[in-house]
């Protein structure tokens, strides 16, 4: 017994100090992921588009996702199609949807379907990931001053 005490006590060890670091470089990156976020839709010009596509590809697991192309209208007229840099399975939109678009004035290929999830998505990612190792590392700290001091 006391070889599988002495191995969670190191396991409780490791996480208690690798889980708050690792906690704070993933909240740190979600907020200056967030403002830059929050820096293009305030600077960015608002469109109605149209998805005229989903393209099948596959993600990092090897699902299969579709990720919308849309076409817009920019202000002086001129037409694009883009395609949106992130997919899901099933897909978010339909062909044929209209959807809010939002693209910097200098450059409408940079366009991105206007939704919490397509334009804040990997702040919100990295901001429940850092959540939750929060409150692994305070779980960690815990079982290691309950149940392993040293």
């Amino acid at each position: 017994m006391s070889i599988v005490r002495g191995f969670l006590r190191r396991q409780v060890r490791v996480s208690a100090l690798l889980f708050l670091p690792t906690a704070a470089v993933l909240l740190i990156a979600a907020l200056i992921h967030a403002g830059m976020d929050w820096k293009y839709v305030k600077t960015s010009q608002r469109a109605v588009g149209k998805i005229t596509a989903l393209e099948p590809g596959v993600d990092n697991d090897g699902d299969q996702v579709f990720s919308p192309h849309f076409s817009f209208m920019t202000k002086d007229g001129s037409t694009f199609e883009v395609s949106s840099k992130s997919g899901s399975n099933p897909p978010d939109f339909e062909i044929g949807d209209a959807v809010p678009v939002l693209y910097p004035l200098g450059d409408p290929a940079a366009a991105r379907i206007a939704t919490p999830f397509q334009t804040y998505g990997l702040s919100i990612i990295l901001g429940i990931m850092g959540t939750a190792f929060v409150f692994l590392g305070l779980g960690a700290r815990w079982l290691r001053r309950e149940y392993f001091p040293t």
